[in-house]
């Protein structure tokens, strides 16, 4: 996205042609877009922007040049296992099949050691204690 006032200095990358282009649609635009657009404070919504997409058609287009054309064939030929994307059952959350309890893996985490360790363990020390438990943690 592109901020209005930041794209007067970043047009001195641009094409000339580029810029007069740019210097054109900026005036139109402020002709067109009420001024209560350009105020800073408030955030633009995406509406907003969708309307400055329209105000603006792609002027640049994109061609290949002759020492391009090997180096983009190199890219699109990758092996069928690195094109393939993730398990989705992984990103769902599914349950995996590496649940292993045991009385070590218990205390690690919901031990004494591991009560000291962190502010919200000491507290759940401090208030057991207060309480008057026999047993603090496993």
């Amino acid at each position: 996205m592109m901020c209005l006032r930041g794209s007067r200095t970043v047009s001195f990358n641009l094409s000339p042609t580029r810029r007069i282009v740019d210097r054109i649609s900026r005036t139109a635009l402020s002709q067109t877009v009420p001024r209560s657009l350009f105020q800073p404070a408030r955030s633009l919504s995406f509406a907003t922007f969708s309307t400055f997409r329209s105000l603006f058609p792609p002027t640049r287009t994109t061609t290949q040049s002759p020492l391009s054309t090997p180096f983009s064939s190199l890219l699109l030929s990758t092996p069928g296992s690195a094109s393939r994307q993730f398990s989705t059952t992984a990103a769902l959350g599914a349950k995996r099949n590496t649940y292993n309890p045991s009385r070590r893996v218990q205390k690690r985490r919901h031990g004494f050691l591991a009560r000291l360790r962190c502010r919200g363990g000491r507290n759940i020390l401090s208030r057991r204690r207060s309480k008057g438990r026999k047993y603090l943690t496993w």
